[in-house]
């Protein structure tokens, strides 16, 4: 073993994902509400200057909106970066489609969300280019017009143009004009570095443009409203940071403030940045992978739908208006986002991935206690008894019986079976024993150990088997599913209070540099440890991240002559709720 390493702290790298989750009292979806009463009740929801903007803790997912339209010709294989106005009744979308050899934007509309991908599709004839794409849509009021942003590739030209269309008919696709520059890439542009994702929003004198430079950067011009869309120069870096792509900016309804969300590249989830004016500095408030805007950590999907993304890639919240504010309301938030599997990426180029269009309806409010202990709701404190492990990135291992010794790894065994093995995982027992001794010299090794210098893997095996599986009637999964729930929350909510199977708990995480490998050399391996408290009942237990990786596939807790041994007893007194006599709390 490295001597770096060491076995009591664990960096957690079995795949825990993170995530906030808890059930709105008062949140109202979206899908299947008529569209003007959706609309209706965006706009004239309560406003209150002295409210602070909060980040969606969870959002929920609908099943996919809008897939490609099955046509003959001009076959779409990805719907991407839409952009929506509800108007009239209507909700409009204009997004990018992926072509053969070509991105171009399509136009769809509906009257409620149910409707979106048998809606009638209609690619914009307003460019010749082969590459015109990434739209945003708006109202601009003082000239009476819709307004289309996009970007235009020009062959030969250094940097793309920022174009624009305009119709006074956003019903009728084939109104718009023809693609004209904002900015053309020539001499004169003010641009610093080209970009992409142009995005447009207006306070009650300029107009401000936004874009991002795949570098960490976001820019920022402007002009007078009176000389919108022409005039923007004064090209400035607006903000530096770990950012990607497909910035989109927005005034908070009766917050007197801005929010811009930002893509970040890999496996695609949203950030997210406050500011008082549209010309002043950006402050993060949710601007990591652990804790995004949108993202992996704090996505699910809704109620009946069949998980289907884990990338939250360029999208847009739906606004409380349509006008050149890009108001949204913050109490009312929802995301219109293009999202697919990231495993489905691998061997594919970024032009060949198989976006779909999906919709994010947040999921807020938890419980706390009141001063006699009882539930009471409470935004601060979240439950997560009923959060799916798979959304913390926490998939069972299946089961896997030896066909020689007849063990399950992963699965129930009698203490008969477990008495009478020679070898596990393919290792035979002396072999297993000598990697787990103190200060043992193997790849695996531990300092301390996971076994007393001559105790019998053998006798600590049968013993907990005959604890958890003979006298409780449980299994060593349900005990380990458990444990790496618990320390998945602890690492997103480290030493913060939460409710979890009717009890209140709090996990504390520390992380270490090195990593230690599991000594059954199965490929898991760990360097964090995690102190988890019962607050409920005053019970707590410590434990390496490796041990409920242990206890789930070979029902091993570590020897009594090691001090990173976990009790099953104190595991279920932690856990006390497996052994209460309500069947209802005896999940597993």
């Amino acid at each position: 073993m490295n001597a770096t390493y060491s076995h009591p702290t664990a960096r957690i790298v079995f795949g825990l994902l993170t995530l906030v989750a808890a059930i709105a009292e008062s949140a109202e979806p979206i899908m299947g509400r008529p569209a003007e009463a959706i609309i209706s009740a965006r706009v004239d929801a309560r406003s209150d200057e002295s409210t602070a903007f909060s980040v969606p803790a969870m959002w929920e997912y609908s099943a996919p909106l809008i897939s490609p339209e099955p046509r003959d010709t001009e076959r779409s294989h990805a719907q991407k970066d839409p952009t929506v106005v509800f108007y009239q009744g209507r909700w409009h979308v204009f997004m990018t489609v992926k072509l053969q050899g070509k991105s171009v934007i399509e136009h769809c509309s509906f009257a409620t969300w149910e409707a979106a991908d048998r809606s009638p599709r209609t690619i914009l004839r307003i460019s010749d280019s082969d590459y015109y794409c990434a739209p945003q849509v708006f109202y601009f009021q003082p000239h009476q017009k819709w307004y289309l942003i996009y970007q235009v590739g020009v062959p030969g030209a250094k940097k793309m143009w920022v174009a624009y269309s305009t119709t006074a008919d956003i019903a009728d696709p084939g109104s718009w004009t023809q693609a004209r520059p904002i900015l053309d890439g020539g001499a004169t542009d003010p641009r610093r570095e080209g970009g992409l994702d142009y995005w447009i929003i207006c306070d009650d004198q300029r107009a401000y443009l936004f874009l991002t430079s795949l570098n960490g950067k976001m820019w920022r011009l402007s002009t007078r409203l009176e000389e919108f869309p022409q005039g923007f120069g004064n090209c400035e870096l607006a903000l530096d940071a770990r950012i990607f792509e497909a910035s989109h900016t927005y005034r908070l309804k009766g917050r007197d403030k801005y929010l811009t969300i930002i893509e970040e590249n890999g496996r695609r989830y949203y950030k997210a940045y406050l500011a008082d004016r549209l010309d002043g500095p950006w402050t993060p408030v949710a601007d990591t992978a652990e804790r995004p805007f949108a993202g992996w950590h704090n996505i699910r999907p809704a109620a009946g739908v069949a998980p289907w993304t884990d990338n939250v890639s360029h999208g847009e919240l739906i606004r409380a208006g349509c006008d050149q504010t890009m108001t949204v309301d913050p109490d009312n938030l929802q995301f219109l986002f293009q999202g697919m599997w990231d495993k489905e990426k691998a061997g594919n180029a970024y032009g060949q991935f198989s976006w779909r269009i999906g919709l994010l309806t947040p999921v807020s409010a938890a419980v706390s206690r009141d001063d006699g202990g009882a539930a009471q709701p409470n935004v601060d404190v979240q439950d997560f008894t009923r959060t799916d492990p798979k959304q913390l990135g926490i998939e069972s291992v299946a089961p896997a019986k030896d066909s020689e010794t007849g063990f399950v790894v992963a699965g129930t065994n009698s203490t008969e079976l477990v008495k009478r093995l020679t070898a596990i995982n393919g290792r035979a027992i002396a072999e297993l024993e000598h990697d787990m001794r103190p200060g043992s010299n193997s790849e695996v090794g531990s300092d301390k150990g996971f076994l007393g210098g001559d105790e019998s893997l053998i006798a600590v095996l049968v013993e907990d088997n005959r604890y958890v599986v003979d006298e409780h009637r449980l299994t060593h999964q349900q005990l380990a599913r458990h444990l790496r729930v618990l320390c998945a929350i602890g690492i997103e909510h480290n030493g913060r209070e939460f409710l979890y199977h009717g009890s209140r708990y709090k996990v504390t995480v520390r992380h270490s540099r090195g990593y230690q490998l599991s000594p059954f050399r199965d490929g898991t391996k760990a360097s964090s440890d995690a102190v988890i408290e019962n607050l409920s009942n005053g019970k707590r237990l410590e434990t390496s991240l490796l041990v409920p990786l242990m206890i789930e596939r070979y029902g091993f807790y570590e020897g009594r002559g090691t001090p990173y041994r976990v009790e099953p007893a104190r595991i279920l007194e932690v856990l006390d709720f497996l052994t209460k006599p309500a069947p209802s709390t005896r999940d597993d």
